[in-house]
Parts: structure tokens; C-alpha cells; sequence
């Protein structure tokens, strides 16, 4: 079983510990703390990166430079091209 909780580091007390045992009981557990990165402003943080991702975003909502493949096999091989 697979759980994760999103919350701030202030947030973590006993009684999310003692829910944490309660949960997965005698089993062997992994706790892995990461800093959550909010991904929309790590993508947007180079000016560069900003307006392609926003020229490409308008692009699919006025249906343009869009690419078409009727099966995988032609997606794989434009790809390889």
C-alpha cells in the first residue's frame, strides 16, 4: 500500500505519527521527506521556458502546429527521425 500525505513541515505531530502506525499496523514502512516544489512556478522560472510553454498552450486551444499520428507505430517513427 502506497500513501502519501501533502502538508507543511509544522503540520507533522503525534497524532499523524501514531495515524501513520495505525495505518499500516506491523508492517515495514518507508518515510521519505522531499520539499514540495510547486512544478507550474519551477516551469514558469525561465523567462525562456515561460513563453514556450504558454506560446505551446496556445497553440492547442487555437488548434494550431498540432502533429496527428493514427497509430503508435508512426508517432515511434517520427520520433526516431
Amino acid at each position: 500500500m502506497d500513501t502519501i500525505y501533502r502538508l507543511n513541515a509544522n503540520e507533522i505531530d503525534e497524532k499523524l505519527i501514531e495515524s501513520i502506525k495505525s495505518l499500516f499496523r506491523d508492517r515495514k514502512v518507508i518515510i521519505s521527506v522531499t520539499d514540495a516544489v510547486d512544478e507550474t512556478d519551477y516551469l514558469f522560472a525561465s523567462e525562456v521556458n515561460r513563453k514556450r510553454l504558454l506560446d505551446a498552450l496556445g497553440d492547442v486551444r487555437d488548434s494550431k502546429n498540432l502533429l496527428e499520428f493514427n497509430s503508435i507505430e508512426e508517432l515511434e517513427k517520427s520520433l526516431l527521425k
